[in-house]
């Protein structure tokens, strides 16, 4: 019986461990094929605490409930343009994302996800009272 605890005990140590450290996004580009069977080339970004799809030339996209993509409008949110590849982009297409600027677009839709980067500790913040310390949940001054 007391052999059988050893192994568990390390298969439980190993799957806390990697859950605890923060993994990027593998750097390979991902193929999908969206409902009007087009091919659409796109990236992942980001690690498990955020993270994002993005195209090969750096537009942010968002999925449908069906799983297609379409790119993030200016408020980092869902567009009316459904993405494709640079090449294969309507002039109307092009127009729309030649009005958008790529980073301020990721900088809202960071801040309107609710998986946002949290500290590598967790969430709770250590306070320092007279007698001792106590745990507290962050505030929005924190």
């Amino acid at each position: 019986m007391k052999a059988l605890h050893l192994p568990v005990a390390i298969l439980c140590a190993g799957l806390l461990s990697s859950t605890a450290i923060a993994k990027p996004a593998p750097p390979f580009p991902i193929n999908k094929t969206q409902q009007d069977s087009s091919i659409l080339t796109y990236y992942n970004r980001g690690d498990e605490f955020y993270s994002y799809k993005e195209t090969t030339d750096g537009y942010l996209l968002i999925a449908d409930s069906l799983g297609n993509f379409y790119y993030a409008d200016e408020n980092g949110k869902i567009s009316a343009y459904k993405a494709h590849n640079p090449e294969l982009r309507t002039t109307k297409e092009k127009a729309f994302l030649d009005s958008l600027n790529k980073d301020s677009i990721k900088a809202s839709h960071y801040q309107n996800s609710s998986k946002k980067k949290r500290h590598p500790h967790g969430n709770l913040q250590f306070m320092k009272n007279e007698s001792s310390s106590m745990l507290r949940n962050p505030s929005a001054d924190d």
